[in-house]
């Protein structure tokens, strides 16, 4: 078996899996949100609502696509982003851009929502939500520091080579 269709079966169920539970989870907060507007809940509305709710509905459709992908044809799938890479940077820092934005955003609503004891946001989705923006934090701050040492050792590896050179 080539190298290649190895990597593809090994990341076609992790990322079906993946997407599968993101799209659970902001379809439940997703709903949460709209209960919170048909119940004029008032100290919950505001443009970090809309916000939150904006990007949701992104991640829902994004998420939505990757899943009939995959249920298409989950190999080709893979395959098509490992042949353009480009396109696929371009999209994961377009997703990372907007994650980290939601992350802050998320957390200052529910803190909003807490300091200003809004009782009819109280409830299960308002504690998910928290925990969520929480945990995303926690991915980014990992995803960057994988970065910080990314760069620090290609730029390490650079100077060796300069060195070696002369």
């Amino acid at each position: 078996m080539e190298a290649e269709q190895m990597v593809v079966q090994h990341m076609s169920g992790p990322i079906f899996i993946t997407a599968i539970m993101a799209l659970v989870l902001w379809l439940y907060l997703l709903h949460w949100l709209q209960r919170l507007e048909d119940t004029g809940c008032k100290c919950a509305m505001g443009r970090s609502r809309d916000f939150i709710r904006g990007v949701m509905i992104y991640f829902v459709t994004l998420n939505s696509l990757i899943l009939v992908c995959f249920a298409v044809n989950g190999a080709a799938t893979i395959k098509f982003a490992m042949q353009h890479p480009v396109l696929l940077l371009i999209l994961t820092t377009i997703n990372m851009g907007l994650g980290i934005a939601q992350m802050v955003v998320m957390l200052r609503y529910v803190n909003r929502l807490r300091d200003q004891k809004c009782e009819c946001s109280r409830g299960a989705a308002r504690t998910i939500m928290y925990i969520v923006s929480i945990i995303m934090a926690g991915v980014y701050a990992i995803i960057a520091l994988q970065l910080l040492v990314s760069i620090i050792m290609g730029g390490m590896a650079v100077m060796k080579l300069s060195n070696a050179t002369k």
